[in-house]
């Protein structure tokens, strides 16, 4: 496995233009042909970016088995540990930085707070988070890769 992408790196993975490429790798036309939040950003219109027809589930996945392909992280089988898990899970945990207006909703039978957004829907975030998100995933291949390194 090479280096760990860095925030450009994932970055470019999901607004850049198509032809794109970092480190001899074409990150900008990994998914269909473009960058996979390309067709929103490029619209300076849109206020919020995603794939319009995938949850943030599938994103993450998507990703995940792209910086596999590349080599640039390890396949893990164990589900806490992978990559697309421990983003997802930050992502629930910061909820509010991308969707800001949604009001916490409480479990009947418990007083445990839940995530503010409904995973299996469509994924989309304000244009302003991007660089957010770049974080979580950075540092969820940072922690993918702490949990997944050989003793």
């Amino acid at each position: 496995m090479s280096t760990q992408p860095t925030r450009v790196f994932l970055k470019s993975m999901l607004i850049f233009p198509p032809g794109t490429t970092v480190n001899d790798l074409n990150v900008g036309s990994w998914w269909d042909g473009k960058s996979l939040f390309y067709q929103d950003y490029k619209d300076f219109k849109n206020t919020t970016i995603g794939n319009k027809s995938d949850n943030l589930s599938e994103i993450l996945e998507k990703i995940e088995k792209q910086l596999v392909e590349w080599d640039l992280l390890e396949n893990c089988d164990e589900c806490d540990k992978t990559f697309s898990h421990l983003a997802h899970i930050s992502v629930e945990k910061n909820w509010k930085i991308f969707w800001p207006k949604l009001i916490p909703m409480f479990d009947r039978n418990s007083i445990n707070k839940q995530v503010g957004f409904k995973p299996h829907s469509v994924f989309a975030i304000p244009r302003d988070t991007v660089d957010n998100f770049i974080t979580i995933l950075w540092k969820s291949i940072r922690k993918h890769r702490l949990l997944t390194k050989p003793e």
